[in-house]
């Protein structure tokens, strides 16, 4: 399945903040022990691209908007 979300890129000590405007992320597995595997190709506003796979831990995290 698919779902939207926002990617975003933060430089050295929070010197900047920046939001993506386009691309994906790709989970492709999250094993037992909580690792996520996939691929990701994001393009930030300033043009910078990333992309290529991943491997990172699952981390639990509450949200509070508003």
């Amino acid at each position: 399945s698919s779902a939207q979300g926002q990617a975003v890129r933060i430089g050295p000590a929070g010197g900047f903040v920046e939001s993506a405007k386009r691309g994906s992320i790709t989970v492709r597995s999250v094993d037992a022990d909580r690792t996520v595997v996939g691929n990701v190709d994001v393009t930030f506003a300033s043009g910078t691209r990333v992309r290529g796979g991943f491997t990172a831990p699952w981390i639990v995290r509450s949200v509070v908007c508003g």
